[in-house]
């Protein structure tokens, strides 16, 4: 008892110089089951504005090349020029369409059932990167209203679709990296679809925004069909408070706080709010996170390279508080070893891993606080510290992120997933209390009706643990673990250092935290240090420490005078005669004229209801070759079945389901087994020190 006491006394000390860091928050916004539907993801509008660069006229070249090449290859090789040749056939007749040089422009012109072509070509948003960017919104508590957003749509947003109704934004080349739209860390937002129905995002590579890639909120219906976000800052690819969503054949790279996020979801009973499928999450400090990540589908996905592959979360300052019915099922979880704290590490990460918790960097999956979850028929191996860990949240209040009726299992896990695959648990140094191995399945003990289909040789935490699935069962009263589950979480929380303003190490409470202490990765990303690097690089027009080119104000159209290379590595033709230029878009025959800028008339200062608030996250860098995504065709049918037993997986990744897996398996029966902890006594001790966890870092949406 008196070591349980002094332990207690030491944490409140250490937690009470907690401090918390905020940045932009999403404006207050209800979550709503909404009626949809998810927009038919080969919908073809009857309008369409078309955008180019000059570059993105099709040459005879080309067209030789390609020919050249359907003549002598085969298998895949013959399958990309096939898709070239269609991209150019196309192309060729639509630039005589075009009507505009920039994305925004052509939204501005759209309205409803309109589908915006972009040519092949990379799109640097000059005029929106121009807008001026304010530092705080017009809300009371600081965020953006969405009256605000309409009033100053590039203040926040390189390419902003607002209220606007079946907006398609595709790219027309032969794989998304033909069209690349470059925020050039210059703009929060890469795409922002707010209040939106029957939006579409197709077939395009989105990078390097300060905070998201591609974000849809407050909206109703929207697809993501093979569109790459990459080392934009915080999340990749994006979807918040939204109903209805699909995203298909996507890649997300280089996040510092996520890849994919779908955050704030409704829980939609008898269907799915959201489906992620065929998806490639790698090289992010959270592959997927969905704090309030309800009723959501992840399929069929390569998870991997990521510090945690998969992350679901109960947050109270979320809308449709806790997590729960989600379904995980036929992904591959593998690889999850990306150290985001090393000091070569390109993607620093953001969010609560850099300033509440030290992730356990080689986590196939977690959920933290959630309720009524399957995840089933994955395979989930090389992962160095947790196959899939659940655990309740003591942190969250006033409402408590309680851990019930997940069932884990069956799945493949270790050398038991097939060739090439090797178990997890390989890396975790001993410390304290908590024995060196990590663990296949970790439960911290909390809950109700949690349970695990376990095949032999997978190792478990706590052992015995309850299964196999179903099985009613009753865990811990509350959030609070065992002691010695305690002591690893309280060791692992990350408290400021003293004298070294926004630096964290971990707390070691109880003894280090066994998966790291300091933080040592660099401020920036790889991508961010691109410019000033000597080298032109993709989105570049120059680069500080590079020798100029041959370009000057004369040849670039802007007159005379002298040119010069901007911080973001632009062009700057302040000193030029003529810095506005020679007008943008070829304007052919029938073009629209060009929307100017909506005036920048102060916003109303709106003061909104104290409801529930979203939160978002970072990136990661590094030379990127995206690879080529292949549409297929996808179910239609998104309704959920009856619950039915989940069927054993196999040793080899299955086709696309047809969306048959029921979320939440209610197992509210008598209690017939017991997992409690008999530590309460030392747990009721620490529970003065757990309030003080609530000082902590929160999400950023802008």
């Amino acid at each position: 008892m008196r070591l349980s006491l002094h332990f207690a006394h030491s944490t409140t000390l250490v937690l009470a110089c907690a401090t918390v860091v905020f940045a932009h928050a999403e404006r207050p916004i209800q979550s709503p089951m909404r009626p949809g539907p998810v927009p038919a993801i080969e919908r073809v509008n009857p309008n369409r504005l078309v955008v180019c660069k000059p570059e993105s006229k099709p040459t005879q070249a080309q067209l030789a090349d390609i020919q050249a090449r359907l003549e002598t290859a085969t298998g895949e090789e013959l399958a990309q020029a096939q898709r070239e040749l269609r991209a150019w056939q196309r192309n060729d007749g639509l630039f005589a369409e075009c009507c505009f040089s920039h994305i925004q422009d052509a939204v501005n012109a759209a309205g409803d059932d309109t589908d915006i072509l972009m040519m092949p070509g990379v799109y640097l948003e000059e005029p929106s990167r121009a807008a001026p960017t304010s530092a705080r919104g017009d809300n009371n508590d600081g965020t953006y209203s969405y009256e605000y957003h309409v009033q100053h749509p590039n203040d926040a947003s390189l390419i902003a679709v607002l209220g606007k109704n079946n907006i398609t934004i595709e790219g027309t080349g032969a794989s998304p990296s033909d069209v690349v739209i470059d925020a050039g860390f210059v703009k929060d937002v890469g795409i922002r679809c707010d209040r939106c129905l029957g939006f579409i995002a197709r077939n395009f590579w989105e990078k390097d925004a300060n905070e998201h890639g591609v974000y849809t909120v407050d909206s109703d219906g929207y697809v993501y069909d093979r569109v790459i976000g990459s080392y934009n800052k915080e999340y990749e690819l994006f979807a918040f408070a939204s109903d209805n969503g699909l995203m298909v054949d996507c890649e997300a790279i280089g996040g510092g706080d996520s890849g994919f996020y779908l955050g704030g979801t409704p829980e939609t009973p008898g269907r799915y709010s959201h489906q992620l499928i065929r998806a490639k999450m790698h090289h992010n400090a959270l592959g997927f996170s969905g704090t309030q990540g309800n009723s959501v589908l992840i399929a069929d996905s390569d998870i991997y390279d990521n510090a945690i592959g998969i992350s679901f979360d109960s947050e109270n300052d979320h809308p449709n508080f806790p997590q729960r019915k989600s379904v995980i099922e036929n992904n591959d979880i593998h690889d999850n070893n990306f150290d985001v704290y090393a000091a070569d590490s390109d993607v620093p990460v953001r969010g609560p891993g850099y300033s509440f918790f030290r992730y356990p960097v080689g986590t196939g999956m977690w959920v933290i606080g959630g309720e009524d979850n399957v995840v089933r028929n994955n395979r989930i191996y090389n992962n160095g510290r947790f196959g899939v860990l659940i655990s309740a949240n003591a942190a969250e209040a006033p409402l408590e992120a309680r851990i019930n009726r997940n069932m884990i299992g069956p799945n493949l896990i270790g050398t038991a997933a097939g060739e090439g695959a090797g178990p997890n648990s390989f890396n975790f140094a001993p410390g304290g209390f908590y024995a060196p191995g990590g663990s296949d399945y970790y439960w911290d003990g909390t809950g109700n009706d949690n349970c695990f289909t376990v095949n032999a040789g997978e190792k478990i935490d706590p052992d015995p643990i309850p299964g196999p699935c179903p099985m009613p069962n009753m865990g811990i009263d509350g959030t609070y673990p065992g002691l010695e589950k305690l002591a690893l979480l309280i060791s692992c929380v990350l408290v400021p250092i003293p004298e070294e303003p926004d630096e964290y190490r971990t707390a070691d409470t109880a003894y280090p935290c066994p998966w790291g202490q300091t933080n040592d990765a660099p401020y920036e990303s790889a991508a961010e240090r691109e410019c000033g690097n000597g080298a032109l690089d993709l989105g570049e027009q120059c680069d500080p420490e590079a020798e100029l080119t041959a370009d000057t104000c004369e040849s670039l159209g802007r007159g005379s005078g002298g040119l010069s290379c901007d911080e973001h590595c632009q062009w700057n033709f302040t000193a030029c005669s003529n810095p506005t230029g020679p007008s943008p878009t070829p304007q052919n025959p029938g073009c629209p004229a060009i929307a100017q800028p909506t005036p920048t008339a102060t916003a109303t200062n709106t003061d909104l209801a104290s409801t529930p608030t979203a939160t978002p996250q970072p990136t990661d860098t590094a030379t990127l070759t995206p690879a080529t995504a292949t549409a297929t065709a996808l179910p239609t049918n998104t309704s959920l079945p009856a619950a039915t037993e989940p069927a054993a997986p196999t040793a080899t990744p299955s086709s696309v389901p047809s969306a048959t897996a029921t979320p939440g398996f209610g197992l509210s029966g008598g209690c017939s087994t017991s997992t409690s902890d008999g530590g309460n006594a030392s747990v009721l001790l620490l529970a003065g020190a757990f309030p003080l966890l609530l000082l902590r870092r929160r999400r950023s949406v802008r």
